[in-house]
Parts: C-alpha cells; sequence; structure tokens
C-alpha cells in the first residue's frame, strides 16, 4: 500500500475521478491555507495535532504538519478514504455523507483504522465538523488523533481477559464463546474434556510451581497432538477443552486417545514427576445447545474416571446411564450414611433433656487430662443434683417432674460457656465438663448455675425454707495424668456425702 499511495501522491486529482469543480474547490483552499499572515494558519503549522480539510469527494484540501506525520506523507490532493484500512473504508464513507449533512456546530465521531506510508496500522480516532458553508474552509474539518497505543492497551486487556496466565491457552470465557460460535456456525465438529488424573498430588507432593510446568507441558502436548483449525483451551485447575472442527475420523479417534497417556517434555514437567495420565470424554457438535454439548462431556469424562481413569470416552446412552447408576448409588450410600448419623446422635442424646446423655458421657471419661499430648492440660467437673427431687415427683406428679428437669437441663445449657458439655447422667443427677479450666473458674461457672436454676422459682412444697426447687453442685478437677472419669467419681461422692449431712442448695468442693 505504501508504494501506491507513493504513486498517488502528487498526481493530478483527476485521477482520483474528480470533477473540475472538485480541483478548483482543492486549489482555491489550497492558496488560502498558504496565506503567511495568518494566525489560523500558524497555529495548525505548529500544533503537534493533526488537521485536514476534506470536500464533498474525500479530497485533502488541507493537512497541517501534524497530519503529515501522522500518515507518513501530505496527504494533500489524496482522497482520504485511500488512506483508510479497506475494512474500515466503507464505514469511514459513511461518516463523511453523514458529516456533510449536519449543521455547525454539531459534531461527529468515528474511529478506525487508517495506513501509515510504510504500511503499518494507525487507529484513528477522528471529531469532524461540518465547515462546508465557511467561506475560507468549505469542507469538513477533521481533527485526527493517534490513538494506536491506547487501542493496543484495550487489545491488550482483551486477550489477558480471556486467556490463561500459564499456559497461555484461551480461559473458559473464551472456551464458552468460541464453542457457541463453532456449534452455531459449524455443520460438525468434535468436542472434547480432558481432566488430569490425581493431578492434586503434583501439588501436594511437588509443590505448584512444578504443577504450572506440568499444566504448560500439557498444554503444549494437546496443541501439537490437534489437527489444524482446532482449538484449546484450559478451563480450570487441571481441566482443559478442545474442538475440532469436522467428524470424528479414526485418525482424530488416534490423536484423542494419545491424550490419555501423553508425553510430555521431561524438561518442562520435571522427570521426578513420572507419567502423567488423563481422563478424556468426547462428544459431537453437530449444531446443538452448548450447555447441552458441555454436559455431555462433562458424563463422559466423569465415566473415564468411574472406569478407572486413564482412558477416553465418547458421550453415548450407555455411559449416560452409567452415571446416572452410581448417582443412584451414591444417593442411596448418602441416605445410610445419614440415618446411622442420626441414629449415633439419638442414641448419645437424652430422649427427655435433649442434653447428651450417659452414653455420650462415657466416651468422654477415659480421657486423661495434663499429658503430653493430652487433648484437654486441665478440665474441671460439675457434678450436679437436684434437691429433694422424689418428693417433687411424689408430690406434682411425673409429668411435672419432667417438665422440671426439661428447664433445669435447659437452664444449665444455657448457663454454660460455648466449650463446656453438659450431660445429663440419670434420674435428676447432671454432669458439667469444662475442659481446659482450672478450679476457680470452675467454681464461678458452678455458682452461676446454681443462682440461675434457683431463679427459676419451681415451686416445691418440701424443697426447704424457699420452698422452691434447688441444686447442689459439688466441684472438682482432674488431676494430672488422670482420667475425667476420676473426677466425676470424685465429685459424685462429694455430692452424696453433702446430701447426707443435710446440705442443699448450695456448692461444695471435691478434693
Amino acid at each position: 500500500m505504501g508504494r501506491s499511495l507513493r504513486r498517488k501522491c502528487g498526481r493530478n486529482p483527476a485521477h482520483f475521478g474528480l470533477s473540475a469543480g472538485a480541483i478548483e474547490w482543492k486549489n482555491s483552499i489550497g492558496m488560502q491555507s498558504r496565506e503567511s499572515g495568518s494566525l489560523e494558519h500558524a497555529l495548525l503549522s505548529l500544533a503537534p495535532a493533526a488537521f485536514v480539510v476534506v470536500g464533498a469527494h474525500g479530497l485533502v484540501a488541507f493537512a497541517n504538519p501534524g497530519a503529515v506525520r501522522l500518515f507518513g506523507l501530505d496527504p494533500v490532493g489524496v482522497v482520504l478514504d485511500e488512506l483508510v484500512s479497506p475494512s474500515a473504508r466503507d464505514a469511514f464513507t459513511a461518516y463523511r455523507a453523514a458529516l456533510f449533512a449536519t449543521e455547525p456546530p454539531a459534531t461527529m465521531f468515528f474511529a478506525g483504522e487508517f495506513r501509515h506510508l510504510d504500511g503499518r496500522g494507525v487507529w484513528i480516532e477522528c471529531q469532524g465538523v461540518n465547515l462546508a458553508r465557511h467561506p475560507r474552509v468549505r469542507g469538513l474539518a477533521l481533527h485526527l488523533v493517534d490513538a494506536t497505543p491506547h487501542r493496543q492497551q484495550i487489545e491488550e486487556l482483551a486477550r489477558l481477559g480471556v486467556t490463561d496466565p500459564i499456559t497461555g491457552l484461551g480461559n473458559r470465557r473464551q472456551c464458552m464463546q468460541r464453542l457457541e460460535v463453532a456449534l452455531r456456525e459449524l455443520p460438525e465438529c468434535v468436542v472434547c474434556a480432558v481432566d488430569l488424573d490425581q493431578f492434586k498430588s503434583v501439588n501436594d507432593r511437588l509443590g505448584h510451581d512444578r504443577g504450572d510446568r506440568v499444566l504448560k507441558a500439557f498444554a503444549a502436548c494437546l496443541t501439537a497432538a490437534l489437527p489444524g483449525g482446532a482449538e484449546a483451551w484450559r478451563v480450570g485447575g487441571d481441566e482443559f477443552m478442545a474442538m475440532i472442527p469436522g467428524s470424528l475420523t479414526p485418525s482424530l479417534q488416534e490423536a484423542i486417545g494419545r491424550l490419555a497417556r501423553p508425553e510430555l517434555d521431561p524438561e518442562e514437567a520435571g522427570a521426578e514427576f513420572g507419567a502423567v495420565t488423563a481422563s478424556v470424554g468426547v462428544t459431537l457438535g453437530r449444531k446443538r445447545r452448548l450447555d447441552a454439548v458441555v454436559g455431555e462431556v462433562d458424563v463422559a469424562v466423569f465415566v473415564a474416571k468411574l472406569r478407572g481413569r486413564r482412558q477416553v470416552v465418547a458421550y453415548d446412552a450407555g455411559a449416560a446411564q452409567e452415571l446416572e447408576n452410581y448417582r443412584a448409588h451414591g444417593e442411596a450410600l448418602y441416605e445410610l450414611e445419614e440415618a446411622n448419623r442420626r441414629l449415633h446422635a439419638e442414641a448419645r442424646t437424652d430422649a427427655l433433656t435433649g442434653l447428651a446423655n450417659r452414653r455420650a458421657l462415657a466416651e468422654v471419661e477415659p480421657l486423661v487430662v495434663g499429658n503430653p499430648g493430652s487433648r484437654w492440660a486441665t478440665c474441671a467437673v460439675l457434678f450436679i443434683d437436684v434437691d429433694h427431687f422424689g418428693r417433687y415427683n411424689h408430690l406434682y406428679g411425673d409429668k411435672a417432674g419432667d417438665a422440671a428437669l426439661r428447664t433445669i437441663a435447659a437452664t444449665l445449657q444455657a448457663s454454660a460457656r460455648d466449650t463446656d458439655l453438659v450431660y445429663r447422667k440419670g434420674g435428676e443427677e447432671f454432669v458439667v465438663v469444662l475442659p481446659c479450666t482450672d478450679f476457680p473458674v470452675a467454681l464461678v461457672v458452678a455458682e452461676r448455675m446454681r443462682k440461675k436454676i434457683a431463679q427459676l422459682g419451681i415451686a416445691h412444697a418440701d424443697g426447704g425454707p424457699d420452698k422452691q426447687i434447688t441444686v447442689l453442685v459439688s466441684v472438682g478437677v482432674v488431676r494430672a495424668g488422670a482420667a475425667v472419669e476420676s473426677a466425676i467419681a470424685a465429685t459424685g461422692d462429694e455430692a452424696m456425702r453433702a446430701k447426707s449431712a443435710g446440705r442443699r442448695g448450695c456448692v461444695v468442693m471435691s478434693h
């Protein structure tokens, strides 16, 4: 194009198909632009920006030095449309026509690729105003700005937005965009998904840097294995996808089959990693919906893993049924595990109060405290006994007794800290295990619980001077090297001694 422009420069404007009137207009504008005393001419000559005046036929009648630098030539006498890249030429011609139809001071904007004399593309943003009626201009005044660096930045940002930074392949966003176009426009194509087997172990054993090297090596292997016209993407983690125009020929089947046991460059992947294998799923495009095709290759990959990995599975009704059977089995297994968890929880929950029961307490009792490697460095225990509860049941009935126990249990749980473990040991006896707690703190918790029960104000005719339900709380700590059950036994014994001595509604200490 540069040579063509050189030939055109300096030619008679009639060579561009211009009328005699257009030639006269161009000459008159040129004469006016060369008036030495013109302030406007001086400013335009010194300005770094590019300005041109264009006539109705596109002929450039005036160009300041900025325009000469922009195009690498003096465009005066050239039809400006000839400097526009072919892909944008029709749009620029339409822009000129539309601008000529406007009235000043209205302006119009255009952006597109023009050509420099040396043949390179220049992205120019053009702001124009119609001054055809101005006696000294009589044309379109165009302000041209070289926006190539800005355009390149935008294009680079757009490229980065659809490019995987590790492998250099397109990312998931680009994959979905390109696949959708291919499924819509191609009569037939093959879509495959590849999942590297047990890739997490690479990162766990060798680190993420080595994992990235393996991904790069596999990406190179993938693109090398596919025929011309194919596209490949890394869609996330250790997952890749590819689209190959055409049908699933025997040679293509062979190429895809090699992806299950790829031969990676040892310099790239690292010899210590060992062999890489992959599970590959394949399906056919044939002008179908994107979600349907992606769903099918996902199914095929999953079935390849179910069958032991390191293989290719083509999607069909059999593969879909195989996955359905696996899911049904998985759901049944999940329901069984959930039922077992519920039974386990129910077996360790007191049906009346909802607290953990004696069986759950038995799981904690063997824990040794204060030894190296012990779960708890220290531990305290509260043994709580409801005063005169046998008489309460006799006076008010078992139903009222159950209600009282539920209220007391809820109060104990609400008074406990988040780390405390509250159990109903049996009957009217409760145990609270306080992990990582020393004796002074345990006393504070015990007194808080005793007061909260007393504040309930549950009436009890034989409940002592206050005629209400009270509790006796025995406090102890687990000695270093001893099991929790030792403190439970000691605090229980201390509670029984205190009750035998007639003590009620108080806190006692077990030593």
